[in-house]
């Protein structure tokens, strides 16, 4: 979520998700979902673009989206290892983190009552086994936390007023797998990161940006 200003403690908030692009990614299709988050006037406080894969059996070909091609996942990276894509750190012995949690289903559970987000693919074990994932997963923006969390923790004030993180979802994370968050600066810019989360096999869950300020 990209906020546009701080948010104020027990202010009224309405988050609005629209379906935009639908394409496909390893034969499944993939939605892209625009939130748009209001204040109790209207007023824009925050956005984000965000996608989620069909989470059902394999779904028939009228499902799959006209003239849709299939993407392929971000490749794999070592902890803390500078990207291939050139926006990697300066140095990556400066990376923040580990951080690490593990998301029980009690977590999930509260988190969805919070969210809305109580889908069946993250609270229903015996829906989930149904499903070509097979088990349950914890919501991503449960997941994101992390990050926020890991940025908090070294910048304090300067995060929760300024703070935001451009991220995209590569992999699931099952209930009860311990996630690991870390940041690490990039190079010619000590506002900006690049930041992820990875499991224990180090798979990257998210990968993505943040930053201080505009």
């Amino acid at each position: 979520m990209s906020l546009l200003r701080a948010l104020r403690r027990g202010e009224s908030l309405t988050l609005d998700a629209r379906c935009g692009r639908v394409d496909s990614l390893k034969g499944q299709p993939r939605f892209e979902i625009l939130s748009t988050l209001r204040d109790g006037s209207g007023a824009v406080a925050g956005t984000q673009s965000s996608a989620s894969l069909w989470a059902g059996p394999p779904p028939a070909p009228a499902l799959q989206a006209p003239g849709s091609t299939a993407s392929t996942a971000s490749t794999v990276r070592n902890s803390a290892a500078p990207c291939a894509d050139g926006h990697g750190p300066a140095d990556a012995s400066a990376a923040l983190g580990p951080l690490t949690d593990i998301f029980p289903m009690a977590r999930v559970r509260a988190f969805g009552e919070v969210a809305r987000a109580l889908d069946p693919i993250h609270v229903d074990t015996a829906f989930a086994r149904g499903t070509r994932f097979g088990v349950n997963i914890v919501q991503g923006r449960l997941v994101m936390t992390l990050l926020s969390r890991l940025l908090l923790q070294h910048h304090g004030s300067l995060w929760l007023n300024g703070g935001h993180l451009d991220v995209r979802f590569v992999r699931l994370v099952r209930v009860g797998e311990p996630i690991s968050a870390w940041a690490a600066p990039v190079a010619g810019d000590p506002r900006a990161f690049r930041v992820w989360c990875e499991n224990s096999r180090h798979e990257r869950v998210i990968d993505g940006e943040g930053g201080i300020g505009p």
